[in-house]
C-alpha cells in the first residue's frame, strides 16, 4: 500500500488502533489491521485510476492470494474491507466484493456496491459489530 494512502488512513481513523502489516512470508494478508471499541478487522488498500471511457470496466489489482484470504477470513466471521482511493475520492467495499472488483465491473456498479464514500461513514461501518 502506498505511503499516501497509509498516511490518510492513519489521519482519518485517528481514534482507532491501527497497525500496518508488511509481510512477504504470508501472501494475501491485508495491509492494515484495526481495532476500535472492541471491534477489529482488516483493510486492504488499493489505488484506482478512473478509466477514460465510460464503458470501460473498473478493475482493481487484487491477487489470487488476497482474494482467497478475504474469502476465508469472511467465511470464518471476520471483518475485511477494501478501501479504494480513486482520484480524490475514497470508497469502502466489503472484502467479499474482491473477486468482482478484480474481474472488473461497470462504473455504475462500482458506485452502487460501495458501502461508503466518505471518511465519516467509513468510520461508522468499520466500528459496527
Amino acid at each position: 500500500m502506498e505511503k499516501l494512502l497509509w498516511k490518510q488512513i492513519r489521519n482519518k481513523l485517528n481514534n482507532f488502533f491501527i497497525q500496518r502489516i508488511e509481510t512477504q512470508i504470508e501472501r494475501g494478508i491485508p495491509d492494515v489491521h484495526y481495532c476500535v471499541n472492541g471491534v477489529s478487522g482488516w483493510i486492504e488498500g488499493k489505488y484506482l485510476k478512473t478509466p477514460k471511457r465510460d464503458n470501460t470496466k473498473v478493475k482493481l489489482k487484487i491477487t489470487i492470494e488476497q482474494l482467497a484470504w478475504h474469502r476465508t477470513y469472511s467465511i470464518c466471521g471476520g471483518k475485511v474491507f477494501i478501501l479504494v482511493k480513486k482520484d480524490r475520492e475514497v470508497y469502502l467495499f466489503d472484502g467479499k466484493d474482491g473477486n468482482d472488483l478484480a474481474i472488473g465491473i461497470s462504473k455504475e456498479e462500482f458506485e452502487k456496491r460501495a458501502l461508503a464514500k466518505d471518511w465519516n461513514t467509513i468510520k461508522i461501518i468499520l466500528s459496527q459489530k
